[in-house]
């Protein structure tokens, strides 16, 4: 536990410095399958914190199994401890560290997703809150506006008593990405401008922002290599009547809309559409995945 507790406090800049070992530490204990063609299938198992939750848990603890995690996990900390730099940081990068782990914490931190097992997530999200307040502390003079520093601190606090006031059954996550996280990020659209700063390029969740719930929150140019604008009305049109076309499935009976139906949210409300295995996942949010069926 204090092991992951201190991995917490550091997340927020390790996540960002060093993106492949944070997603080593904080990785599902989920087997991945890495495919480069049919001749070579590579199966990897996981490792890190959920990992070690998990086995930690059963009924029968596998303790050579247990072992080997652990020091795994131990290898790659003391791997980062020796070769890790924050030398190369600059006010821009603070910036992002501090939004992503804002975001981050509403996404999948009060998910349980971190914490399967202990459902330990709002513990740990108030350990990030508390290393957002100790990397602000560190850049209090870059503030011309110390105003906006105080309700930085103000509001990280309200926050973090926000987190503790309940349990993870009855904590109240639309509240808190309502009052909380949209209002840290509204202090943080202040700081950019307060510290002058000009990012170098777009992120996929668009700076002038302070709601994750509107139709300007992504930028949508993030997610496609497209020249112009990806949603203008004729690839919209042209990209209907594909969906709707049947004359593109192999004996011209379906379509992608057969199994893809808009008035259920664009699946087809079965276990399992009909020809196949799987159940029809839903296309919202489809645009902005990285892989499908993987």
């Amino acid at each position: 536990m204090k092991a992951r507790m201190l991995f917490k406090s550091c997340e927020a800049i390790l996540s960002f410095v060093d993106a492949d070992n944070y997603a080593f530490l904080n990785q599902p204990n989920l087997l991945k399958v890495g495919e480069e063609d049919f001749t070579d299938i590579k199966i990897r198992e996981p490792n890190g914190f959920q990992v070690v939750e998990e086995l930690l848990y059963e009924e029968n603890v596998a303790l050579k199994e247990l072992e080997s995690k652990v020091e795994s996990i131990s290898i790659k900390l003391k791997f980062l401890h020796k070769n890790q730099t924050l030398q190369f940081l600059k006010k821009h990068h603070i910036l992002w560290i501090i939004r992503d782990a804002i975001n981050r914490v509403a996404l999948t931190g009060i998910t349980g997703f971190d914490s399967p097992v202990l459902e330990n997530s709002l513990e740990e999200s108030i350990t990030v809150y508390n290393s957002l307040k100790d990397i602000l502390v560190i850049y209090e003079n870059e503030f011309t506006n110390k105003k906006i520093y105080q309700n930085w601190l103000n509001q990280l606090e309200t926050s973090i008593i926000f987190l503790g006031s309940e349990n993870f059954e009855k904590f109240d996550r639309y509240t808190f990405i309502k009052e909380h996280t949209h209002k840290v990020l509204g202090i943080w659209k202040e700081t950019v401008s307060d510290w002058k700063v000009e990012f170098p390029f777009k992120q996929a969740i668009n700076y002038e922002v302070a709601n994750l719930f509107t139709n300007a929150t992504f930028n949508i140019n993030y997610f496609t290599d497209q020249k112009g604008n990806p949603i203008e009305t004729a690839k919209v049109a042209l990209g209907k009547l594909l969906f709707e076309d049947k004359t593109l499935s192999k004996d011209k009976s379906i379509s992608c809309a057969t199994c893809h139906k808009s008035e259920l949210y664009f699946t087809d409300g079965l276990a399992k559409s009909p020809g196949t295995t799987r159940n029809s996942p839903t296309l919202f949010y489809a645009s902005f995945a990285k892989r499908f069926f993987s």
